[in-house]
This record gives C-alpha cells, sequence and structure tokens, in this order.
C-alpha cells in the first residue's frame, strides 16, 4: 500500500475514524482526540467518504493540477521569436493596428507558445537596438520644387556668419477674440463656464518674422493681409538688423507675399545697400 509521505493516517484508520462518526455518532472532537488529529481532518474525511465511498479515504497524488511552463530567459531563443514577431504587421495576429505595443507583444509569443515575462521581453528588444520613439511628422508640399527649395535654405543655415539672419516669415490669423475655456482659480463649489455660443468681440492678424538662428520673433498686430503690411515687416527688420550684413527671407506662395509691388521694394533694399557698400570707404562694409 502507497500512502503519502506527510499522511498521519492509513487507509484503515480513515475508515475507523468515518465509522465512529457515522455509525457510533462519536463527535468530531471526540474521534480526534482519539486517533491524534485534528478535528479539521475528521470532516475532511467524512466528506471524501460521503462524495466516494472507500475510494475517496485513498491518498490522492500531491502533483499539482497543472505545471505553469517556465519563463523563456533572454537569449537567442527568445530574441528570434520577438523578432520574427515585430518584422509582422499587428494586423496579421487579430490586433486593429498599425504598430505592436507591449501587451500585444506578450500576448501573441503567449498564443505562440513563447512564455516570457515582460521585463525579459523588452530587455530583447532594447539589446536589438530598438527604442519606442514618437514618429515624427514629415513637411511635405505639392510643389515640385519644394525639395530643391528645402535644401537651400538647409544650405544657407549651415553656412549662415555671425552677421547673418535668416527670417521664416508669415501671419496669424484673422483670431476672433472671444471668452476661452481654461484653467482659473476658483471658489470651492463654483465653476466658471465658456458659452458655447458667443458673438466675437474684435479680430486681430499677427504679422511676424522668425530668426531661425536665435529662435527670436519680431511681430506687431495688423487688421489684413497684404503687401503693405509685409513691406513695414520687412523694413522693421531692416531697421533692428542695421548692423547685420545680409538678411534672407523665406514665405510661402501667398498671394500678397509674391506680388511685383513687394518684389521691387526689396530689391530697392538690395541696391541702395549694395551702393552704400560700394561708396563706404570704411573696409568692415567693403563687398
Amino acid at each position: 500500500m502507497n500512502l503519502h509521505a506527510n499522511a498521519r493516517t492509513c487507509p484503515h484508520c480513515r475508515l475507523l475514524i468515518v465509522e465512529s462518526v457515522l455509525r457510533d455518532s462519536k463527535t468530531a472532537n471526540e474521534v480526534a482526540l482519539q486517533f491524534k488529529v485534528s478535528s479539521r481532518t475528521v470532516h475532511k474525511w467524512i466528506g471524501r467518504y460521503r462524495q466516494a465511498g472507500t475510494k475517496g479515504l485513498l491518498d490522492k497524488t500531491s502533483a499539482p493540477h497543472s505545471v505553469p511552463r517556465r519563463q523563456m530567459q533572454p537569449g537567442k531563443a527568445l530574441h528570434d521569436e520577438v523578432m520574427t514577431l515585430l518584422h509582422t504587421p499587428p494586423s496579421s495576429h487579430g490586433f486593429n493596428r498599425t504598430t505592436w505595443r507591449m501587451q500585444d507583444i506578450k500576448a501573441t509569443l503567449d498564443r505562440q507558445g513563447t512564455i516570457a515575462t515582460l521585463n525579459n521581453i523588452r530587455a530583447e528588444i532594447a539589446n536589438a537596438g530598438l527604442r519606442w520613439k514618437q514618429a515624427r511628422i514629415a513637411l511635405t508640399s505639392k510643389d515640385p520644387e519644394y525639395r530643391a527649395k528645402l535644401d537651400a535654405i538647409k544650405a544657407v543655415l549651415a553656412s549662415l556668419s555671425s552677421d547673418e539672419a535668416f527670417f521664416s516669415i508669415d501671419e496669424l490669423g484673422p483670431v476672433a477674440v472671444k471668452m476661452r475655456g481654461g484653467r482659473s482659480l476658483q471658489p470651492q463649489g463654483q465653476v466658471s463656464t465658456v458659452p458655447q455660443w458667443q458673438k466675437s468681440r474684435g479680430a486681430f492678424i499677427l504679422t511676424a518674422a522668425l530668426d531661425l538662428a536665435k529662435n527670436q520673433v519680431t511681430f506687431f498686430f495688423s487688421e489684413r493681409k497684404n503687401t503693405e503690411e509685409i513691406i513695414l515687416l520687412v523694413d522693421r527688420l531692416r531697421e533692428d538688423y542695421a548692423f547685420y550684413r545680409k538678411l534672407f527671407l523665406s514665405w510661402d506662395s501667398a498671394p500678397w507675399h509674391s506680388s511685383a509691388r513687394l518684389r521691387q521694394h526689396v530689391q530697392a533694399l538690395n541696391d541702395r545697400a549694395f551702393s552704400e557698400t560700394n561708396n563706404c570707404k570704411d573696409p568692415r562694409w567693403m563687398g
């Protein structure tokens, strides 16, 4: 007869325990004292006897009902499984996504029989030189000369000297003047509200030039978007950067940015600067 290593009684003794309670009407405490076991053990054997008869008094296996699979550790095997998975789209594994998430990776590996902790999966991803990064928005344009223009701007910025400045010019607005939502200090029990529909108290336009080298903005408020406002901004830049040898200006293809009058004004400024430079005896201004 095979007994469990930790068994305090044999099947025969267990039957005597059960009969003492069920046949002889003894209490569980009395039987427990007699057989030197706990009353809980007495109730256990009575329950098993009622459920399965004498077979219920036999020892059960001590093996666990389920044996969890051993977690895979960082190494070549786990690395190959993770990399193979990452080279397939999530949609191929039932996820309605275009990019992987850690919980999706683990769930898919589990289904495939590769059991590993999130930390071990992260370790393999890091060991492969991969990092979670936010995708950047790439600037695009329908202009067929966009790439050439962008390369030209990059070339100018790369070779910009201390007496040169590059500006990006644009306008903001018209912006309606209305109440806007936001955070503010309020008494307890009181909440400020902003009407969904409200009449504008006015509007403004911000005309500005951003110094791409110094990240500084020259601006003023305008009443409209037109060539006159851009000419005012160009003249303001010429005054504020009077000691600079050269100013580069860039803007979008708005009609007032490419007007003949604006081009003529800029050309006149260039001609005047060229003339003053050639007529100046100060060697610092010699071209």
